[in-house]
C-alpha cells in the first residue's frame, strides 16, 4: 500500500487534527510493512488455501471504503480513528493465519505417535498424539530445554512483529499454544487412528492442523493485535496504545465470530482529547469487506497446478473461483441503494449451487449491517450519530449475472430429498431393523455399561452399577435402568442424546476428554438407533442424569413425550433423587421409559 494513500484517507476523516493525524499515519505506515511480509507466509502455513496475502488486504480495505461511501463527495465522514482502525483491520484480520517458523515446527514437533514419527526433516519430536496435553510446566520445560531447536535465541528473533516483549513471557505464550493444540488433536483420534501407513497419517495430520488455524485464526490474529501496544506506545502513550490493540483485538475476533456475539460491542469507543471510534461498525464493515472478496484473481490456475490440494473444501473453493468470478459496487438499484453485484458463468452445478449458498452468506452479512443500523438508531444517546453510517447498502446480492449454461444443467431452487420424519422413525423402529422389539433392552444396558466404562476410566467411580427393573406410580407401569456411569451433561444431551446417528463415543469432545484419563475406552455400543428404539416398547421416555465429570453441572432432569413430541426439561423432584445414590454416594444417572402397556 502506498504511503500517501494512508494519509490521505486519514486526511478526510471528520476531525482531522493535523497532530493526530501524522501520528497515526505514522504508526500505520510502521506497521503495514511488517504486516504484509507475515501475510506472506501463510501460503507456507495453508498450502492448500487461496490467496490470502497483502493483495488480500488491500481488496478489503478497498471494499471497506467503498461501502462505508468513502469516495462519495458529499457524504459524512467517519472520524480520523476509524479509518485507522479500518486501515489496521483490513491488513490485521487474517494474520492468524500465518503461523511464524518456530510455531509452526512446534506444532508439526508434537503430530504423530509411538507408530508414525511424520517428520524426518524436524529436529524437535514429541508425538503425542492420543496421549495427555502437557500440563504447562513440561510444556514449558519441553520448550526451554529445546529453545535452539525451537526458536534459537531470543534477541535474534524479538524483532518479529507479534512477539512479546521478553522471553519469559514468550515461552509461556508459546507453551499454552502447544497445549492447545494438543487439546484439539486429541479431537481427532478417532480419524488418525484409521490411517492405514506413515503417509496416510501424515495427510490426515496435516488437514488437521489446517483445520485448527482455519477455524481459530480470527482468535490467532486477536493475540497478534493485542501484542501490537508495545508498538505503539512511544506515540500514543500506554492508555491510548493498549485501548487502540484492544479495539482492534474486538474487531479482527469479532469478523470470525458468530454476528450475537458481536452485538454489544461498543458504539463509541472512547479514547483521548475527545477522540472515538465505532467499533460495532468496523466489525460488521471487515465481515462484509472480507466476505465479498470472492473472485478469480485469488486462486489462479497457474498457482493452482503448483498445488498439491487435499481436502475437498479447499479443492472447491478453488474450482469455484476459477469460474470467471468477479465482483463490483460501482452500482445502485432503483431506490439508491449500493449494491453487491456479482458475474459468473458456470458449467458444473455443483460449482453454481456452492456460489449460490456463498451469496446467501454475503446476504447473511448484510442483514447484520441493518441489525447494527437498528440497534444505532435505538440507543437515544446515539441516535443523532445513525446518519454517519447509513449507509443506503441493498439488503441483497444483485445475482443478475450469475449465469450457467443451460445446455449442461437447468437448476431448479429449493428442490431436493425430503425425509418424512414419521415414517422414517416409524421404519427404524419397526421390528423388521430389530428382529425382537426387546432388543431394546439391550440398547439400555450397552448405554449404561459404556458410561460406567467412562466413570471406571477417569476414577470418578469405584466399581460400575447397572439395574434394571419394572416401577409403578399414578401414570401406569415404567421400567427403568439405572446406573453410575459418568452421566450427561446439557450440551451431550442436546449435540448428541437427541441426534439420531450421532455418537458421543465418536465425538472430538469425548476424545479430547478421554486422553486425560488414565486409561481407554472402548465403547460397546454399536447396533440400532439408540434410545429412540425404547419407544418400541414405552410411550414416554424420561431421564435423570448427572455427569460426574463436570462437578459444576447439577442433577437434569427431562423427557420426551413419544418419538414425534417435543422434548423438554423438567425440574428434578424430591422422589426422583432418591433411587440415584448407591451407598457409595454416587450419583446415578437413569433412564425411565414409560411402559403402559407392558
Amino acid at each position: 500500500m502506498k504511503e500517501s494513500f494512508v494519509k490521505n484517507i486519514l486526511n478526510k476523516s471528520s476531525n482531522s487534527c493535523e497532530e493526530d493525524t501524522a501520528r497515526l499515519q505514522a504508526i500505520a505506515e510502521n506497521l503495514i510493512p511488517d504486516i504484509e511480509n507475515h501475510l506472506k507466509e501463510i501460503r507456507q502455513t495453508l498450502p492448500n488455501f487461496d490467496i490470502h496475502d497483502e493483495s488480500h488486504a488491500e481488496q478489503v480495505l478497498e471494499n471497506m471504503l467503498t461501502i462505508s461511501n468513502y469516495y462519495v463527495d458529499n457524504s459524512l465522514k467517519l472520524t480520523n480513528y476509524e479509518y485507522f482502525l479500518i486501515i489496521l483491520t483490513a491488513y490485521l484480520h487474517d494474520s492468524g493465519m500465518a503461523l511464524p517458523k518456530w510455531e509452526l515446527n512446534l506444532f508439526m514437533g508434537t503430530e504423530g505417535n509411538d507408530y508414525f514419527d511424520l517428520y524426518d526433516e524436524l529436529e524437535i519430536t514429541i508425538n503425542n498424539d492420543g496421549k495427555k496435553p502437557f500440563p504447562f510446566s513440561k510444556a514449558k520445560e519441553f520448550i526451554v530445554k529445546n529453545k535452539t531447536k525451537i526458536y534459537g535465541e531470543f534477541e535474534k528473533i524479538n524483532s518479529f512483529i507479534f512477539i512479546e516483549g521478553n522471553e519469559g513471557q514468550f515461552t509461556n505464550a508459546l507453551a499454552m499454544k502447544l497445549i492447545k493444540y494438543q487439546q484439539f488433536r486429541n479431537g481427532f483420534s478417532y480419524e488418525l487412528s484409521k490411517a492405514k501407513d506413515k503417509n496416510e497419517y501424515r495427510i490426515k495430520s496435516e488437514n488437521i492442523r489446517y483445520e485448527y488455524i482455519r477455524s481459530n485464526h480470527h482468535c490467532f490474529s486477536k493475540m497478534n493485535c493485542e501484542l501490537l501496544s508495545r508498538k505503539m506506545e512511544k506515540d500514543f502513550g500506554s492508555f491510548v496504545a493498549n485501548k487502540i490493540s484492544n479495539d482492534l483485538a474486538k474487531i479482527v475476533v469479532g469478523h470470525g465470530l458468530n454476528f450475537s456475539e458481536i452485538d454489544k460491542y461498543d458504539l463509541k469507543s472512547r479514547y483521548d482529547k475527545g477522540n472515538y471510534a465505532n467499533i460495532f461498525f468496523i466489525t460488521v464493515l471487515i465481515r462484509l469487506g472480507d466476505v465479498i472478496h470472492f473472485s478469480a484473481e485469488r486462486a489462479p490456475k497457474s498457482l493452482m497446478a503448483s498445488k498439491m490440494i487435499q481436502d475437498n473444501t479447499s479443492l472447491i473453493h478453488w474450482k469455484v473461483k476459477q469460474e470467471e468470478i468477479s465482483c463490483w459496487l460501482t452500482d445502485f438499484n432503483e431506490k439508491g441503494n449500493r449494491e453487491i453485484s456479482y458475474s459468473a458463468y458456470f458449467k458444473d452445478p455443483k460449482c453454481y449451487y456452492f456460489f449460490q449458498d456463498y451469496m446467501d452468506w454475503v446476504d447473511s452479512e448484510l442483514s447484520n449491517y441493518y441489525i447494527f443500523l437498528s440497534v444505532l438508531k435505538k440507543n437515544t444517546n446515539l441516535e443523532k450519530f445513525s446518519k454517519y453510517y447509513d449507509l443506503n447498502l441493498a439488503d441483497k446480492v444483485n445475482r443478475q449475472a450469475v449465469l450457467y449454461d443451460k445446455n449442461l444443467f437447468i437448476p431448479v431452487d429449493n428442490l431436493k430429498f425430503v425425509l418424512n420424519q414419521t415414517r422414517i422413525l416409524e421404519l427404524l423402529m419397526g421390528v423388521g431393523l430389530y428382529k425382537d422389539k426387546y432388543l431394546c433392552l439391550r440398547e439400555l444396558y450397552q448405554n449404561s455399561m459404556d458410561a460406567c466404562k467412562c466413570a471406571l476410566a477417569n476414577l470418578s467411580i469405584a466399581e460400575g452399577i447397572i439395574e434394571f427393573g419394572i416401577g409403578a406410580d399414578i401414570n401406569g407401569r415404567y421400567l427403568y435402568c439405572l446406573d453410575n456411569g459418568i452421566g450427561m451433561t446439557k450440551q451431550i444431551i442436546e449435540d448428541y442424546f437427541l441426534n439420531v446417528g450421532t455418537s458421543y463415543y465418536k465425538s472430538r469432545q469425548f476424545y479430547q476428554l478421554m486422553a486425560n484419563w488414565d486409561k481407554g475406552v472402548s465403547p460397546t455400543s454399536q447396533f440400532g438407533i439408540g434410545i429412540l428404539s425404547c419407544f418400541m416398547i414405552g410411550d414416554e421416555i424420561e431421564v435423570i442424569t448427572k455427569n460426574s465429570y463436570n462437578k459444576e453441572e447439577s442433577l437434569i432432569s427431562f423427557k420426551v413425550d413419544g418419538p414425534h413430541e417435543k422434548f423438554y426439561y423438567k425440574s428434578v423432584e424430591e422422589i426422583d433423587k432418591e433411587p440415584y445414590r448407591h451407598p457409595n454416594n454416587q450419583p446415578e444417572p437413569c433412564i425411565k421409559g414409560q411402559c403402559n402397556h407392558l
